[in-house]
């Protein structure tokens, strides 16, 4: 009985019972650190996981949706109106084809912004509208990987992407 208490109190981890730790608790933590996850695994997880994350942050122009350039455009469209409704009525705000992908949208003060559109093509255009929200009749092509049309209904000053 005395050898069975001396082999007890020599093992590694063992405490006394005034202690907090039994010997059971202490076997008990060295086999859960054995179990975890290493630095090394946990750095080589978030190293991949940020390659991945900047690989699919970098999309290359062409794979930039072309019916979304086109909604780019209706919206400049429309803040061009917003701008001339805004105003005075007697001076209006434009928005002007400056190259095959870039256009300017201009402010009744001819505060002007260059807007591109990517790689996609546009027809030319020159949008004034008037401080009631109207313009010219007008009909833009984006063409990127295929083709979306633009109307604009110039009485009403109605923009919209036609399917």
């Amino acid at each position: 009985m005395l050898n069975m208490c001396v082999k007890i109190m020599s093992r590694p981890g063992y405490q006394e019972r005034g202690s907090k730790k039994t010997v059971s608790e202490a076997s008990d933590r060295r086999s859960f650190g054995a179990s975890g996850f290493t630095l090394l695994e946990m750095i080589m997880v978030v190293v991949m996981l940020g390659l991945l994350a900047f690989y699919m942050g970098m999309a290359s122009p062409n794979s930039i949706n072309r019916v979304a350039l086109a909604r780019q455009l209706v919206n400049d469209i429309r803040l061009a109106q917003a701008y001339a409704l805004n105003y005075n009525p007697s001076v209006g705000a434009s928005i002007v084809s400056t190259g095959s992908n870039t256009y300017n949208v201009c402010t009744p003060t001819a505060i002007c912004t260059s807007m591109t559109l990517g790689d996609a093509i546009m027809t030319s255009f020159n949008l004034v509208f008037d401080g009631y929200g109207s313009t010219s009749n007008a009909t833009i092509t984006v063409t990127m990987n295929g083709t979306t049309t633009i109307q604009v209904t110039g009485a009403t000053g109605l923009v919209q992407v036609l399917p």
